[in-house]
């Protein structure tokens, strides 16, 4: 047994079937989505399936996700635009990604960059889905 966390994936009707093989489940509760969109949930994803989606969004597959915390990662939103894969750390529930201030006052530059190429890369993949709002948010 890994390390499971609760996850929500959005991505286009056609590629549901790659997601439902890692063992999401399609849900009818959002009924914002256009018809040609899906909301899958899997409530125990093996440490997210990290590796899964990656390899699906090397192949070209676009989606938008979050998941909870688990034992060895964040909370975090995932993006994949069919060319660019990110993960962006977030607050547990918040649906945005965290951008931590430090000591000085600063934001941390690292988070801060991850946080705009997340929504670079999510933005880029609601155009492909057919979504205008963003899709996960606090």
């Amino acid at each position: 047994m890994g390390d499971r966390a609760y996850m929500e994936m959005i991505c286009r009707r056609e590629d549901a079937g790659l997601f439902e093989e890692l063992g999401f489940c399609e849900q009818d509760w959002r009924t914002d989505l256009p018809e040609n969109v899906v909301f899958l949930v899997d409530e125990e994803a093996n440490y997210v399936h990290d590796d899964a989606t990656r390899r699906l969004s090397a192949k070209g597959i676009v989606f938008c996700g979050r998941h909870d915390e688990g034992g060895d990662y964040h909370a975090a939103v995932i993006a994949s635009d069919g060319s660019h894969f990110c993960s962006a750390a977030t607050l547990f529930g918040d649906g945005r990604p965290h951008v931590p201030v430090q000591p000085n006052g600063r934001v941390h530059a690292g988070a801060m960059r991850i946080a705009t190429e997340y929504y670079r890369i999510e933005a880029a993949a609601r155009k492909v889905i057919g979504v205008d709002e963003t899709l996960f948010s606090g």
